[in-house]
């Protein structure tokens, strides 16, 4: 059986890894963190929302995917099987709910041979189900605040923390630089177990 579940590969920055993603105008969470009128709040520039808003096609591969892995706990032989050295659970979109993580969980244990990250702004949902963890899942907790640097996840599960500034506020704090290479294939620092770093710095887009 060929899992029904999309995987995207990408330009830019992302080219090289493909995804696992679902829609954010679906997502009550990234609707509510869009919509805030917080300029401070990175979601409120939200690229995925506007790219999948314009791609029809893309908009329809992430809404089923969300549907496909949140309603439900998939079937060994309904999980995406693939030979990708690395892969990233949403380009685009958040966790939806539990049966959600169950189901990134069972697809990194379904693709041993494969180092996953996650990029989550709901890493309470992760630690309610830590005891799953899969080995090859990097969690990465994303700063929902614009020029606030965090040094350690504020969550017990992370493994790093991921932070947006704008070049303003690296001027006025020094002690900070943009480690993010903006081209993840060859830079990797998010996705290697062997980096010990605990937060990442990118300007913003």
């Amino acid at each position: 059986m060929k899992s029904q579940v999309w995987i995207t590969k990408h330009e830019g920055k992302m080219e090289g890894i493909r995804s696992i993603s679902t829609n954010p105008l679906s997502n009550e969470f990234c609707q509510a963190m869009h919509n805030c009128n917080n300029d401070r709040i990175i979601c409120t520039k939200c690229y995925a929302t506007a790219l999948v808003g314009f791609r029809q096609s893309l908009r329809n591969h992430v809404e089923e995917n969300g549907r496909i892995l949140s309603e439900r706990v998939l079937a060994l032989e309904e999980l995406p099987k693939y030979g990708d050295y690395l892969m990233r659970f949403h380009s685009f979109g958040e966790i939806i709910n539990h049966t959600h993580v169950v189901n990134i969980f069972n697809i990194c244990y379904n693709n041993p041979q494969t180092q996953h990250v996650i990029y989550s702004k709901r890493c309470d949902m992760l630690e309610d189900m830590i005891h799953l963890k899969p080995d090859n899942l990097k969690i990465i907790e994303s700063n929902p605040l614009i020029n606030a640097v965090i040094e350690f996840p504020r969550s017990s599960v992370a493994d790093m923390v991921f932070n947006v500034v704008t070049p303003e506020y690296l001027e006025i704090h020094p002690e900070y630089k943009a480690t993010c290479k903006m081209a993840c294939d060859s830079c990797r620092l998010c996705y290697s177990k062997r980096n010990t770093t605990k937060f990442i710095v990118e300007m913003l887009k």
